[in-house]
């Protein structure tokens, strides 16, 4: 890495995943390659303990000197960067130069992984000069120029990936409420569904309320409901089967396989809605949908 006169590097969290390679970002390395570098040119890697509070942020500054090797954990709070070059005009032939080398493992310790992010940074407070009484002269003037642009610049950095991110999402949840709505029930008999189904889920699930629309072959006499509900869910689950609304059955379902039975007074021969809630709901352990019961056969009879 080569920074140049006036380019600083504001304080800074690392990146904390590879996506591609599927790694954890683990230590810096970095090794720094300036003979005769002083003090007050500026450039030292400063660690903060916590630069989102300059009141109590705590500072260890590290000279880029020849031949220092700096390595540290890359963790949520290994806050670095490094102030403003400020070389003087004799030396501005010079460059900060360091080579920074990334380790990674494949696991992590479950207490230290957060979600994957990018390189979060933080800006500097204000130079102490900026006090109430002080007068600005024209290199303040630009200074702060300066500062509020690069701030206006990363605000709008955030907010196209905001924006990018919500895009993402939106166009996600579409293709997913398309793929359970393709969902089928799974009709036995002489009848078909029509249209697309409601609140079905691939692997048989159904959710709180559901709904899909069943059309007549043959006349319907009655059609049995038939599901089954795992042994960790609640024993006093009440169902409710309703035909067009209409509530047509109800009864208390508990564990393992159950059969409901909706029958009609005269034989059935236009399309129906079937409308299945069931209360209350089953949230199985790692999966945050309310879950009614596995719908495991919708059987006509006629």
């Amino acid at each position: 890495m080569r920074t140049c006169n006036g380019q600083d590097l504001d304080p800074h969290v690392d990146f904390n995943y590879d996506e591609a390679q599927k790694l954890h970002r683990r230590l810096n390395l970095i090794v720094y390659l300036n003979k005769d570098w002083r003090l007050e040119w500026g450039g030292s890697l400063e660690i903060h303990s916590n630069p989102r509070n300059h009141e109590e942020n705590r500072v260890q500054a590290y000279i880029p000197i020849f031949n220092r090797a700096v390595l540290f954990e890359t963790n949520e709070y290994s806050w670095h960067g490094f102030p403003r070059i400020d070389l003087p005009l004799s030396e501005r032939h010079r460059s900060r130069k360091s080579i920074s080398i990334y380790l990674y493992t494949r696991e992590r310790p479950a207490n230290e992984i957060a979600p994957p992010h990018g390189t979060f940074y933080v800006h500097r407070p204000f130079e102490n000069r900026f006090q109430p009484g002080y007068t600005l002269n024209e290199t303040d003037v630009q200074h702060l120029r300066f500062e509020m642009d690069r701030r206006d610049k990363w605000i709008e950095l955030y907010q196209k990936m905001e924006l990018t991110k919500n895009g993402e999402i939106a166009e996600k949840s579409g293709y997913i409420r398309d793929i359970l709505s393709r969902v089928r029930a799974p009709l036995s008999g002489y009848v078909l569904q029509d249209g697309t189904s409601e609140a079905l889920y691939s692997e048989g699930w159904t959710a709180e309320k559901s709904r899909f629309t069943v059309r007549p072959l043959e006349p319907l006499k009655s059609l049995t409901i038939k599901g089954w509900r795992p042994d960790a869910a609640d024993p006093n689950s009440r169902l409710e089967v309703r035909i067009n609304g209409e509530r047509r059955a109800t009864a208390q379902v508990g564990h393992g396989v159950f059969e409901i039975r909706v029958t009609f007074d005269a034989p059935c021969t236009e399309a129906i809605t079937v409308g299945i809630s069931c209360v209350p709901v089953y949230r199985p352990e790692g999966d945050n949908r309310e879950l009614g019961f596995v719908l495991m056969e919708v059987r006509a009879e006629h």
